[in-house]
């Protein structure tokens, strides 16, 4: 009996340590954003507050392994777990992204945190809409900032308006802005104040609405120019340009988000195919839509915007060139014989 007794003391002093040891443990406490969010940007700043006792986080996009970083989070001997703040700026594809989180100590998984994050683009129909349950995250807002200031005290000094880019407030947070082998004019100075608003608390920090206002101020001759034309594309017609351009840095040329016809199929999808314009006798089974140079301009490759204008035209079809002769007239531009 008296040995029933010492195992069973063993067995709860044992089962108290574990408990004990288990609530030391490391876990990752997600701040921001909330689950089931979404957004317009494809970058997205992870706010995490790693807890107790772990030596790495592992975040995961699908399968794919985002971070898989060591920690000092370890507390001394007696004294409970340290805690401390952490942020990981993120890029999310088009449309829903899984995003897994977790401490992990001796190689072994801790407390699991799962985002549903939403890629809300426009420039691809199937992703324009985000599920009927997201709901819109901002950045920019008082709440959010009361999370950043401890690590961040510039925060609380008003932006100002600068011409250097290296002084400018906005980049400690938003390098990923200025990377890019096509910079807007703007970023390359560091003028943020140019488009957005310098104010201390604003959901989205733009000036004018629709965007096209804001262009405007340095393309107007450009879009007044479109504006005088019969049929208009769509986006321009929404006045935002920035269902096409990436306005910060871009990959493309003419601060394209993809290339051109990437770009267009992602709403035009029917024409996926590469059989968009009709056979006929010069060229057999189809006319190329990619992979030559554009007869009317032989600096730039052949694709879509060859043949339409991606803002406006007198012609229903848009076609770039103002012609009486209906399509006809359009082919007859480059096959001249």
């Amino acid at each position: 009996m008296r040995k029933l007794f010492f195992i069973a003391s063993a067995l709860i002093i044992f089962a108290g340590t574990v408990s004990i040891l288990r609530g030391n443990e490391g876990e990752v406490e997600v701040l921001w954003p909330p689950d089931k969010t979404y957004f317009y940007t494809d970058r997205v700043t992870l706010v995490l507050k790693l807890i107790g006792r772990m030596d790495r986080l592992l975040v995961r996009k699908g399968d794919t392994v985002l971070m898989d970083k060591a920690v000092e989070l370890r507390g001394q001997e007696g004294n409970p777990p340290s805690s401390s703040p952490f942020c990981l700026n993120l890029e999310l594809k088009e449309g829903e992204n899984k995003i897994t989180i977790a401490g992990l100590s001796a190689g072994r998984e801790l407390t699991k945190n799962e985002l549903s994050l939403f890629f809300a683009t426009k420039y691809v129909a199937l992703y324009v809409l985000p599920p009927k349950d997201y709901k819109i995250a901002y950045f920019h807002s008082s709440e959010v900032k009361k999370l950043c200031i401890s690590c961040h005290p510039s925060l609380n000094k008003a932006l100002v308006k600068v011409t250097s880019l290296k002084d400018s407030t906005c980049l400690f947070c938003h390098r990923s802005k200025v990377s890019g082998p096509f910079v807007h004019g703007p970023v390359a100075v560091g003028d943020c104040g140019v488009c957005h608003l310098l104010t201390e608390d604003e959901k989205s920090f733009v000036a004018e609405k629709p965007i096209k206002r804001i262009c405007a101020r340095c393309h107007e001759e450009a879009i007044s120019g479109w504006e005088k034309k019969k049929y208009w594309h769509g986006p321009t017609a929404t006045g935002d340009c920035l269902i096409c351009h990436e306005v910060h840095a871009a990959p493309e040329a003419f601060f394209l988000r993809k290339k051109t016809n990437t770009l267009c199929l992602g709403c035009h999808e029917e024409k996926a195919s590469g059989r968009h314009v009709i056979a006929s006798y010069v060229f057999g089974n189809t006319h190329p839509v990619l992979g030559n140079s554009n007869p009317l301009r032989p600096d730039r490759p052949f694709n879509c915007a060859s043949c339409h204008s991606p803002h406006a035209a007198s012609s229903q079809e848009l076609f770039v060139l103002d012609i009486d002769q209906g399509r006809l007239g359009l082919c007859q531009a480059c096959h001249k014989k």
